[in-house]
């Protein structure tokens, strides 16, 4: 077990990537800490690992809180083994182009031709 001895933060572990993550390294030997905002499908997925043998825990956390992350901390470093593994397998809605000067046109361009800078804003 390549994972033995070692404990995964999961963030978004209540399903999808997350939950197949958590799955996957408690089959190789990781102590799991799934961290979601829904409770239900997290306790869900602990009971999954804890069914094929492994060692969950889930903790409740919105990651684009600061309280809930420093909570989140705070029950990593309360295992009784050292966490090493961090996961972060929540979905993040970006808006991909803004605005950055006035007089740009519909087609991204402004009014004399020259292409306008695009950025990228992400929020969980």
């Amino acid at each position: 077990m390549r994972l033995e001895g070692k404990v995964a933060l999961i963030t978004g572990g209540a399903g999808g990537i997350g939950r197949e993550t958590a799955l996957a390294f408690a089959a190789e030997g990781a102590g799991i800490l799934v961290v979601d905002v829904n409770s239900e499908a997290g306790g869900e997925t602990v009971s999954l690992v804890k069914e094929a043998g492994g060692e969950a825990l889930y903790q409740d956390a919105d990651v684009s809180k600061a309280s809930d992350c420093e909570a989140m901390v705070a029950a990593a470093t309360s295992a009784p083994v050292a966490w090493r593994i961090v996961v972060a397998a929540f979905p993040v809605r970006c808006n991909r182009q803004r605005q950055v000067r006035s007089g740009m046109t519909a087609s991204g361009r402004t009014r004399s031709g020259a292409q306008t800078a695009r950025s990228s804003t992400c929020l969980p």
